[in-house]
């Protein structure tokens, strides 16, 4: 009986990460209107977030009600607003500064609510990815995104400095593997660009959960 009502919680949460889902896939078709077809795509989300919720529930814990802990719903609502820059930056090649804005809000909210990360921490991992990627924006043209940028900065400030070196790590492999499998098969050339946005939300969501380990193994 005990293991019926456990299942059935899970699938409850399953539930409710899949609604808040198909929610920002309907942010997403705003941003995006008439430029990508993502209402074939709500399924495939709503999945993404119902599985999203049960994870953020296992690394994070859970609080009331069954419900996640308030690490695990920064969590949860980071990997939403990930989702939404990915897909909306890969068919606009734009992050809008309100996404930016949401991101920080979570950081400043964690500053109390997620203190594994004190100020200091933070405010270097603000900098540590954020600001080599803007000296280099000046020195090479196009080099990096203004949204990029602002992006790494305030996940940077909510994960910490460990974290977002793991992230800017993962997010430039993905998106140079991405660059030479479609360099190979001559769908790029060289003076071709692409969304990095994604392939950053993608280390970023990978760096949330295991980014603080990634760094420490890596540095010992």
């Amino acid at each position: 009986m005990i293991k019926i009502l456990s299942m059935s919680l899970w699938l409850i949460r399953f539930a409710i990460g899949a609604c808040v889902f198909h929610f920002f896939y309907v942010i997403i078709c705003r941003f995006t209107a008439g430029r990508a077809r993502i209402p074939d795509r709500y399924f495939r989300g709503e999945m993404a977030g119902g599985l999203f919720f049960i994870c953020c529930g296992a690394r994070f814990g859970c609080g009331r009600w069954g419900l996640l802990s308030v690490h695990g719903m920064i969590a949860f609502l980071y990997l939403g607003i990930l989702t939404v820059i990915a897909f909306i930056d890969w068919n606009t090649r734009i992050i809008f500064d309100c996404f930016h804005i949401f991101i920080a809000l979570l950081g400043i909210a964690a500053v109390w609510l997620w203190p594994e990360h004190n100020l200091m921490d933070r405010l270097i991992g603000a900098a540590a990815v954020a600001g080599p990627m803007l000296l280099l924006a000046f020195v090479v043209e196009g080099a990096f995104g203004g949204g990029d940028i602002k992006l790494m900065a305030v996940s940077g400030f909510l994960l910490g400095w460990r974290a977002v070196l793991s992230a800017i790590l993962l997010g430039v492999f993905a998106g140079g593997a991405y660059c030479i499998c479609m360099l190979a098969a001559k769908k790029l050339s060289r003076k071709d660009s692409f969304a990095l946005g994604p392939f950053l939300a993608f280390g970023l969501g990978i760096a949330l959960f295991w980014g603080d380990r990634i760094a420490e193994l890596y540095l010992i």
